[in-house]
């Protein structure tokens, strides 16, 4: 709204509002007028589509109407944020107010209100919505939700170079290793496992190798070394544990 008010553009309200406009922007220098027409309700789109204005300012419910009586509406589209809040009320008895009051709160807050407004004016379709931007078909097709055929060529992605992944490891460790990842054999029987595979590969023609049985001999021995220390602290633990519970008995009684 702040761009047409910098650049002069004509802005055709109905008489509704007219005055409501003038008083918040009216100082701004915008070119508010009361838009010309046979009705009250068509008179902004009249307006614009004869080129009297070059924008329109409407309330939504009012694009209901037109849109109801079948008038030419679902080409225009709403364009920034509200403008104006503008209270409805009309006017009751005083004695009367409270209890119109009341009734109109218990209507609104059951919804029944909602479904007598929306049986005399619809609600926004698809093919008609002004909060919709849609210039082309190709933004209409990028709105749509994701299906399962949009994710074919991704997956088909993911399996080549998984498949890619897979021929590589097998030509670098080969397939007992790889058998080794697939059932999870991890830890110390992992371990063994590969000093096993590596004990059954070829010799290595070198007097630096490894000797693998003496390798896989002492890998054994500082595994039990280990255990026998863990189950020496956990007696360890577990008598201080049983001092601790007999000297609370003790004070307890």
């Amino acid at each position: 709204f702040q761009d047409c008010i910098d650049k002069k553009c004509s802005i055709c309200v109905n008489e509704a509002l007219y005055d409501s406009m003038e008083r918040v922007y009216g100082s701004s220098g915008a070119d508010i007028r009361i838009a010309s027409g046979s009705e009250e309700y068509n008179q902004v789109i009249e307006a614009v589509n004869s080129g009297e204005c070059e924008i329109g300012l409407m309330d939504d419910t009012t694009y209901k109407i037109n849109m109801m009586n079948a008038l030419d509406v679902c080409d225009f589209r709403y364009v920034g944020h509200e403008l104006l809040w503008i209270p409805v009320a009309q006017p009751v008895r005083y004695e009367l107010a409270t209890s119109m009051s009341y009734w109109y709160r218990e209507i609104v807050a059951d919804g029944v209100f909602a479904d007598i407004f929306h049986e005399y004016v619809p609600e926004y379709s698809t093919i008609c919505n002004p909060f919709l931007i849609l210039f082309s078909d190709e933004c209409v097709s990028s709105t749509k939700s994701l299906t399962f055929k949009s994710l074919v060529g991704p997956a088909l992605l993911c399996v080549v170079f998984a498949l890619i992944a897979l021929l590589f490891d097998l030509r670098e460790n080969g397939w007992s290793n790889f058998k080794n990842i697939c059932t999870m054999q991890f830890g110390v029987k992992g371990a063994y496992q590969q000093a096993f595979d590596l004990a059954q590969a070829e010799p290595v023609e070198d007097d630096d190798a490894i000797d693998i049985p003496k390798h896989i001999s002492e890998f054994h021995a500082r595994y039990k070394k280990g255990h026998a220390d863990i189950m020496k602290r956990l007696d360890i633990l577990s008598g201080i544990a049983e001092e601790d519970m007999d000297s609370r008995l003790l004070c307890d009684e």
